[in-house]
């Protein structure tokens, strides 16, 4: 009898402690399990955060239509410049002649600090840049017209000084991921303070904003070549030779009368 209970003593000993085992075993387990989803999750919070901050957006593209040479040996080249909108519309044709071997297109900017814009799930938050004039390196910018006419129905220019006039489609009234105490501001509200931004670097942090300026970045243009401008979502502007093809002017153009 005495042998019986010694050995179901060791028995029940057995039994709890492997209960004990087992118990330990499967909390490890799902601590491990937690932390693996943790782990998950952060690595796809950082993949979300460096896709937000390096991704970029088409703007506009620009067609090198003809070049001509002046007895002095000028350059003188044809354009055809079009804004690309939300979902890849292409805007309306703006011809321009340019002197010079460099061509420049230069927009106003606003860049956001980099975490506004990686950790911005609704991906409102980026770059914004509205285009103001098209311009060679033989010719003074000041004497260059503005792309659009501040005249013109739904179009927006950045005058020489002061505040924006009217609304643009360069930067739409849509909203950013942006907030202020009366809720999420409009692209339009910011350009308004662009000219500030630039000289105000307390009220550029209260918005987000890391950088307002007017950046020109430039091509060496060639007859029939095809450039895109893009537009990254924490930085500037990016010109990219996209084709080479003959881009000339077709019948349809009436470029004779769509020069400035």
């Amino acid at each position: 009898m005495r042998t019986l209970r010694s050995a179901a003593a060791i028995l029940l000993a057995l039994s709890a402690s492997t209960y004990v085992f087992v118990s330990i075993k499967d909390a490890r387990i799902n601590e491990l399990t937690q932390e693996v989803d943790r782990l998950e999750s952060q690595r796809q919070q950082l993949a979300d955060y460096a896709r937000r901050v390096t991704q970029s957006r088409r703007v506009a593209q620009v067609d090198i239509l003809e070049q001509t040479f002046s007895p002095s040996g000028e350059t003188q080249t044809l354009l055809r410049f079009q804004e690309i909108g939300d979902g890849g519309t292409i805007g309306q044709p703006i011809y321009r002649d340019v002197i010079g071997d460099l061509v420049y297109f230069e927009a106003a900017t606003l860049k956001f600090e980099h975490d506004l814009v990686g950790n911005d799930a609704s991906e409102q938050t980026t770059s914004l840049a509205i285009f103001r004039r098209i311009f060679g390196d033989r010719q003074i910018a000041a004497n260059v017209a503005d792309l659009f006419d501040p005249s013109a129905s739904g179009e927006q220019v950045l005058p020489t000084g002061g505040e924006f006039t009217s609304t643009g489609s360069s930067a739409t009234d849509s909203g950013t991921g942006i907030t202020s105490s009366g809720g999420a501001l409009s692209d339009f509200a910011l350009w308004e303070m662009f000219w500030r931004f630039m000289t105000d670097p307390d009220l550029a942090a209260t918005y987000g904003v890391r950088i307002a300026q007017v950046e020109a970045p430039a091509i060496a243009p060639k007859t029939g070549q095809k450039w895109q401008l893009t537009l990254d979502a924490s930085g500037g502007l990016n010109l990219h030779l996209i084709d080479t093809a003959d881009q000339r002017p077709t019948n349809e153009e009436n470029v004779a009368t769509a020069r400035p």
